[in-house]
């Protein structure tokens, strides 16, 4: 499937992820990195190939290269556990335990604040128009388990009001985080924008 995508639409960024997940999901690791590699020298700003390059690698003993492609990721979500854990080993494998400490603390507290999200989500379920606790619930997840269902759920907010400033806000966040300088100022000032009297 994602091939026949891939044929139609040769630079379709999802594609090609899902095509390279694929290949990870088949045990097929060089071919998966060559499809990352490849990305990642098309999209080298992109946080998402970075971390599947630093996965591969660190999954490859190659710990060094690990860090070069995770460094900048861990910077971006400093609260993503799976990314705290991907430069914790990095830098265990690396004999650097006292840095690693930083790492495996900041997955910790992200497992502490996942334990919350459970129950934000029964929130959501019993108060589904509170658009409050959609937006936090979003920002939960931006932060701590996947970018993709986090937007999903600010961007439901919008849905229901396309005004809602601390979505914007959030939204512009993540955008800056990502490289989309245009939809972070997008963003930003629809939030401001609400703001002023």
């Amino acid at each position: 499937e994602f091939r026949q995508v891939l044929q139609e639409l040769p630079q379709s960024r999802e594609a090609e992820l899902g095509w390279g997940e694929c290949l990870v999901s088949l045990a097929r690791l060089d071919e998966a990195r060559s499809v990352f590699e490849t990305l990642a020298a098309r999209l080298p700003d992109d946080l998402d190939v970075r971390q599947r390059l630093g996965d591969l690698e660190s999954q490859a003993r190659r710990p060094a290269e690990a860090l070069v492609w995770l460094t900048p990721v861990a910077a971006a979500w400093p609260d993503d556990p799976v990314v705290a854990q991907l430069m914790a080993q990095a830098l265990l494998q690396m004999g650097r335990a006292a840095e690693a400490q930083k790492y495996q603390a900041v997955a910790r507290q992200a497992d502490q604040a996942l334990s919350q999200l459970e129950k934000l989500i029964d929130q959501v379920r019993d108060h589904p128009a509170d658009l409050d606790l959609r937006c936090e619930l979003g920002t939960m997840y931006l932060r701590y388990r996947s970018r993709e269902e986090g937007l999903n759920w600010l961007k439901s907010v919008l849905q229901f009001d396309p005004r809602h400033t601390a979505t914007h806000r959030a939204l512009a966040e993540y955008y800056a985080r990502t490289g989309n300088a245009s939809l972070a100022a997008e963003h930003r000032h629809a939030a401001q924008e609400r703001s002023e009297p």
